[in-house]
């Protein structure tokens, strides 16, 4: 039996965006999302961003998400990119360890094995850049209906996970050892972590 525990902050629902929100202030009854690019250290999660922004603005009221541009007018474009400053190397960092030896009760983990330290908890930190942009095709019309940049913003994104796996030995044992965070773990912190961003970019969109 496995035990794993992700630290987050906590994840308000959504709520219906009302009239104050961007696109009733400017007019836009349309918006595009493209897929989320990935320039950060951390593979095979931008996907989860994409999915969690859709999400969020299919709650925002009198807007409809197309799958492309048409040109039409007060229609807007949205774009999300993943960025990093981080090293590949230390994208994930130690936040804190865990001493293991036969004397904290973990013998069943180690054997015949000396004590040793294990990365208890892991710390992930990267940034969500939004842009949203009105009327950013407009063909022939270009120069009476010009692009405008309506928003702007990079959003912190970050979490703890406790990267430790209680194994039971027996019946009336139990054994911790460290162990390689396997991609399900791994998703799923993802997951909640572009869930609360998407939150954080709607809300921010009805002010």
């Amino acid at each position: 039996m496995f035990l794993i525990v992700l630290l987050f902050h906590s994840c308000a629902g959504y709520k219906p965006v009302g009239v104050n929100s961007i696109f009733k202030k400017n007019s836009i009854n349309s918006v595009v999302i493209y897929q989320t690019e990935n320039d950060s250290s951390y593979y095979n999660v931008a996907h989860y961003f994409s999915s969690s922004i859709i999400k969020g603005l299919a709650e925002v009221t009198d807007l409809t998400i197309k799958n492309e541009l048409d040109g039409s007018i007060n229609e807007s474009v949205l774009s999300t990119r993943l960025i990093s400053s981080l090293d590949p190397s230390d994208a994930v960092t130690t936040e804190a360890m865990k001493f293991i030896d036969k004397s904290t009760g973990y013998e069943s983990s180690i054997g015949a094995r000396d004590g040793f330290y294990i990365n208890y908890q892991l710390g992930y930190a990267l940034a969500l850049e939004v842009v949203l942009i009105k009327n950013p095709k407009r063909g022939a019309d270009i120069k009476k209906v010009a692009p405008k940049v309506l928003f702007k913003r990079i959003f912190p994104v970050s979490f703890k996970l406790n990267n430790v796996a209680f194994t039971g030995g027996g019946a009336d044992s139990q054994g911790a050892t460290n162990f390689v965070m396997n991609e399900s773990l791994r998703e799923k912190a993802f997951e909640i972590a572009a869930l609360e961003v998407a939150d954080k970019v709607r809300r921010s969109f009805e002010n």
